[in-house]
């Protein structure tokens, strides 16, 4: 009976390292995903805030464009009084 207890709690071990390693491939993977998700939400972050720069910057470029007429009217008006 003892040689089966041991023969059986060999086994237990081996199983148990197998499944210590399988864990620990699971904790690492998790850690990978978390990291990827977290770098993902930086990215979709970043993603926002650069859509809104270029917005701020079409905007910025339409009113000067227009100051730009602006200015060209001006200088012909005061070209032709002087």
């Amino acid at each position: 009976m003892q040689a089966k207890l041991d023969l059986k709690n060999k086994e237990l071990m081996v199983k148990q390292d197998e499944l210590q390693k399988v864990r620990d491939r699971v904790a690492k993977l998790q850690k990978e995903c978390d990291e990827t998700v977290d770098r993902k939400n930086k990215l979709m972050e970043e993603l926002e805030r650069t859509a809104r720069r270029c917005v701020a910057a079409e905007k910025l470029t339409e009113l000067l464009a227009d100051e730009g007429i602006r200015w060209k009217d001006t200088i012909q008006i005061l070209n032709g009084v002087l």
